[in-house]
């Protein structure tokens, strides 16, 4: 979670402002410690949000904000993108320090609403609709609380839960997913 990201320009929301790194995944490790065939076989997938520990930002990152950014050309207030570059690029502005993570298999039941940081093949007690499964698959959701202090609040509340979902097809403007606060 949080550090730098592996892309020549840092995103912005269309307010002007820097979007928050929340999460680099290293694609080649997690696709050979998980086996998750619909990951790229390399670079990094870099989940961005707008955060402002000032500001109500919430509106901005949920379900319905994300399905429309999803269907417009320029990013919004978060982004799910895809690098295959090595040079690195340290946040111009909020800087959420790097924390890193450790794989453990655990099992979940899918029933209930799991209230944590996974990775999973399938969504945990939050079924996807029907228009979401057909365009997208599920990867893991964040819990605000697992991301380093003091920036627990980095999804509004602190017992925030967020969804990481990515596209079944090819790339659009670099946007390879979709990244939004789920509903409790």
């Amino acid at each position: 979670m949080g550090g730098y990201i592996f892309k020549s320009e840092w995103p912005g929301n269309p307010d002007g402002e820097y979007l928050a790194l929340i999460l680099t995944i290293d694609c080649k490790e997690i696709k050979t410690e998980t086996g998750y065939a619909s990951l790229p076989d390399d670079g990094f997938i870099h989940v961005f949000s707008t955060y402002d520990s000032n500001t109500y930002f919430l509106d901005l990152i949920t379900y319905d904000d994300a399905l429309k950014q999803s269907t417009e050309q320029s990013p919004g207030y978060t982004l799910v993108v895809h690098s295959t570059s090595r040079e690195k690029t340290l946040a111009p502005g909020i800087k959420i320090p790097r924390k890193n993570a450790e794989l453990k298999l655990k099992q979940v039941d899918p029933n209930t609403n799991y209230v944590g940081s996974l990775l999973a093949q399938k969504s945990v007690g939050r079924p996807l609709s029907r228009e979401l499964e057909t365009d997208y698959y599920f990867l893991g959701q964040i819990y605000s609380s697992d991301c380093p202090a003091p920036y627990q609040d980095a999804l509004y509340l602190t017992d925030a839960t967020a969804c990481l979902l990515m596209k079944k097809k090819s790339e659009r403007n670099g946007q390879v997913g979709m990244f939004f606060v789920c509903e409790s």
